[in-house]
């Protein structure tokens, strides 16, 4: 790994990788995705020593594990572990290790687009049409375990459009505390909660990259983590 890494110092993560992919070999030995995965080895190396996170990212830069996160498809999981990206690119390249290098940057692009539109949109009057189209009626009735869900859903629903934020975040730790007790999750018809899931997470990530909910308090009760499980 050691020949492949050619550290450039002062450079954020996002603003040194524009300037591999314009001329890989400023900071590799080939343009390839396996130099690049071994550069990026080397850097984080380098930068959990020496920088701190606001010397790594400039406001509003996604986080990089968030990016392994979803290229890998397998969430909450840390860069040192899972596939690395050098194996899950070459896949979908026949093994050409340049190709591998373009796709490499094809899906960070993809990835920075997501993460802005998910930081500036949340429309909540397409969830509701989502959930008066997904939600089985008979969840309406009082005297079923799954009303309570329906409740908590709908009570972070309300709460958004009145912006009343902390009140969506309660309730949205409620959805998860339900959802953790398996008999609860097994009862509940599998459109809906694939429905409920994508909404945690769209909704928590929103009120999480807006800054609008407390971050102790999502630390407190490890919402992050137990949202990506669920994505």
């Amino acid at each position: 790994m050691s020949k492949e890494i050619k550290i450039i110092n002062g450079y954020k993560i996002y603003e040194n990788l524009d300037h591999i992919r314009i001329r890989p070999l400023i900071a590799l030995t080939s343009k390839s995705i396996t130099a690049l995965e071994n550069y990026l080895w080397g850097y984080w190396i380098y930068a959990n020593k020496n920088y701190s996170g606001e010397q790594i990212y400039n406001d509003g830069d996604p986080d990089f594990n968030e990016f392994k996160w979803w290229l890998s498809g397998q969430p909450n999981i840390p860069l040192s572990t899972g596939p690395r990206f050098h194996e899950l690119l070459l896949a979908k390249c026949n093994n050409d290790e340049e190709k591998a290098f373009d796709l490499f940057f094809e899906k960070l692009d993809e990835f920075k687009q997501l993460d802005t539109e998910r930081k500036s949109e949340f429309d909540i009057n397409q969830w509701i049409k989502i959930f008066n189209e997904t939600v089985p009626k008979r969840y309406f009735r009082r005297n079923i375990p799954e009303y309570h869900l329906v409740t908590y859903v709908n009570h972070s629903i309300f709460l958004f459009q009145g912006r009343d934020f902390d009140g969506v975040f309660f309730f949205l730790k409620r959805c998860l505390d339900y959802l953790e007790i398996s008999e609860n999750k097994e009862r509940i018809d599998s459109e809906y909660l694939d429905k409920v899931n994508s909404y945690l997470q769209s909704m928590f990530f929103y009120l999480q990259n807006n800054d609008l909910i407390d971050k102790e308090k999502t630390e407190k009760y490890d919402i992050e983590n137990r949202i990506k499980t669920k994505s």
